[in-house]
């Protein structure tokens, strides 16, 4: 138990470290650069960065205290210690990492480049249960009142009016553009942190070979496959629906096994964001996961 501990320690601590390093290089080697608000937090205090220069993890950190403690008082401790921490580091690893050579000035890959390294590294914070403090603090207080926005909504108010008051206030209105982009990149980057390794395909297979399809699928791709009874409306005669799920590389070696035994089967594939269990990862006991 002790040493499942250590190495629960020692592992959260190696991924909020490069988490950390990963947002303060997108900010000091693409968002400033290109002068790239972002959103939240993050974007405040880039744009009053840019405006007074004032280090920008200074600012992460200071902008993030009111909040933090607002959080404290409504969510509790055990969360907020943690966004503590991210904030924390994320705030000094933005300060410390002022050296790093400005190599890219274009907004265009800054935006690009930026996003998607941001949201690599918050995905790693994310994944340990990490946060950058911040929207999500701010969302979650808001749902608390109002419950008829959801989440998603709420964020993207708050993002976008961060953009459009920093755009407005730098004279710089172009920049919406490349905020947007920014943030299509970051969020898609950190999304494939978070779920990439477990998305998948899920398959309905129908077929009048469903012992040889689930035998071959077994022996080939070792996945587990189920039975399901159906009915057909046309025909009124009821048959076995074959249903497995599998990785995205899977997918088209399970249709080439089921063109090959059956030519004649219908097969319908449909995107699964999330596979857990057996043959795929854990079902959230060990792997644990949670803006900027």
């Amino acid at each position: 138990m002790k040493k499942e501990k250590i190495s629960r320690f020692l592992s959260d601590t190696f991924f909020l470290l490069i988490g950390g390093v990963l947002f303060g290089a997108s900010v000091n080697l693409f968002f400033l650069p290109g002068e790239i608000i972002l959103g939240g937090v993050t974007g405040i205090a880039t744009t009053v960065n840019i405006i007074t220069g004032i280090p920008i993890g200074f600012l992460i950190v200071i902008i993030n205290f009111p909040i933090l403690l607002l959080g404290l008082i409504f969510l509790g401790g055990g969360f907020i210690l943690r966004a503590l921490i991210g904030v924390a580091v994320t705030g000094i690893a933005s300060d410390i990492l002022v050296f790093l050579p400005m190599t890219v000035s274009d907004p265009l890959l800054c935006a690009i480049l930026g996003g998607l390294t941001m949201g690599v590294g918050c995905g790693l914070m994310f994944s340990r249960d990490y946060t950058t403090g911040g929207t999500d603090i701010i969302v979650w207080l808001i749902r608390r009142r109002v419950r008829r926005l959801s989440t998603g909504v709420l964020i993207t108010i708050i993002d976008a009016t961060v953009v459009l008051c920093s755009a407005l206030t730098l004279g710089n209105t172009e920049g919406i553009f490349y905020s947007a982009i920014a943030l299509y990149f970051f969020t898609v980057s950190l999304d494939y942190v978070l779920t990439g390794s477990e998305r998948g395909k899920l398959a309905f297979i129908f077929s009048e070979k469903n012992e040889e399809i689930c035998s071959l699928i077994s022996k080939r791709l070792h996945r587990g496959v189920s039975l399901l009874q159906g009915k057909g409306w046309y025909s009124s005669r009821e048959k076995w629906v074959v249903v497995c799920a599998v990785r995205k590389n899977e997918a088209r070696t399970l249709a080439s096994i089921v063109e090959g035994e059956d030519p004649s089967a219908f097969v319908i594939f449909t995107e699964v964001s999330e596979i857990r269990g057996l043959g795929f990862g854990g079902l959230g006991t060990k792997k644990e996961k949670n803006s900027v």
